[in-house]
């Protein structure tokens, strides 16, 4: 049987990484780099908020502002 995934409560942080071992911030960049192979994302377009990413990925904001800054 299939296990579900568990989602933070108020006030708790899920860990860092997920099932296959990413940090956080790999799979906020990731999720970024599909978006420009699939032709969502091009030069000069704006990309999602560090604050929309932390909270999309259920991450610290300094945890989204890694993943910009170091991505690309």
């Amino acid at each position: 049987m299939p296990t579900k995934k568990r989602r933070a409560g108020p006030g708790e942080r899920m860990s860092a990484k997920n099932n296959n071992g990413l940090p956080a911030y790999q799979r906020i960049q990731s999720g970024i780099r599909k978006r420009i192979e699939a032709g969502q994302l091009r030069s000069g377009d704006a990309v999602t908020s560090e604050r929309d990413l932390a909270k999309l990925h259920q991450v610290s904001l300094m945890t989204a502002r890694h993943a910009l800054a170091y991505s690309f």
